[in-house]
């Protein structure tokens, strides 16, 4: 799949695909996600793919750092579904990338024919390059979900793409909103590893000093961060 194009100025389409993994069951009646691009890029027509219904875009849709949301009329279950088409030109280096929609309450996910439907966090987001790499997701694992820190207080799961996306900080797929509440500032705290030593600081709190998280209500012991005992810090940003 072509993911580089040349930064001349002319107009190139532009398509953004949902892809499952070959052995996959495919129900896909509704998707939400978002566009950001660099000021050189312009978009000058867009549209949806099969046949899309009742979509609601964010406000100035498909400017960059908007967002949409729809459902397929019917559903579809191919393993390569083409969701939006874009009519695209740029003229020196720049990029034009996919991302969750940027109301974080709809996120970027996929949802089935079911009542209530089901959500399916969407793993990857593709991006084109002009004069630059561009990227195409390879199908296969969904991404972990955990939780993320927005705000001072505000918890919720997202996998760690939508979370960087949204300026959070992603605390791992081990975490928990519920049963750890890790967002708040009277959260546990534990041994961080850092590089300037051990200290004994939140999980949130050693995400962003770039810490590794050894485990609530564990002390900051002699040679605790020399690879010894304590669990491995979820992934982190």
């Amino acid at each position: 799949m072509l993911t580089r194009l040349p930064a001349d100025g002319r107009r190139a389409v532009v398509f953004a695909y949902a892809a499952f993994a070959p052995d996959t069951v495919v129900d896909l009646r509704a998707v939400t996600f978002g566009i950001r691009h660099t000021a050189n890029v312009k978009i000058h027509a867009s549209g949806i793919c099969n046949g899309g219904a009742l979509s609601i875009p964010t406000p100035g849709w498909p400017g960059s750092g908007s967002g949409i949301s729809y459902m397929f009329d019917p559903a579809d279950q191919r393993p390569l579904v083409p969701l939006y088409w874009f009519v695209v030109a740029c003229k020196g280096p720049g990029y034009f990338e996919i991302t969750p929609n940027p109301n974080r309450h709809m996120g970027g996910n996929f949802a089935n024919s079911a009542t209530p439907a089901l959500l399916q966090p969407i793993s990857l987001y593709g991006a084109i390059g002009f004069d630059l790499e561009g990227f195409a997701p390879i199908p296969g694992t969904p991404a972990p979900r955990g939780a993320c820190c927005l705000g001072e207080r505000t918890c919720i799961t997202y996998t760690k793409e939508e979370c960087l996306y949204y300026y959070g900080d992603w605390l791992g797929s081990a975490s928990d909103c519920e049963r750890d509440a890790p967002c708040l500032p009277e959260a546990d705290r534990g041994a961080c590893c850092l590089a300037s030593g051990c200290q004994f600081l939140t999980q949130r709190d050693c995400t962003r000093a770039e810490g590794r998280y050894l485990g609530d209500k564990l002390a900051c012991e002699p040679g605790r961060c020399d690879g010894g005992s304590g669990s491995t810090m979820p992934e982190s940003r």
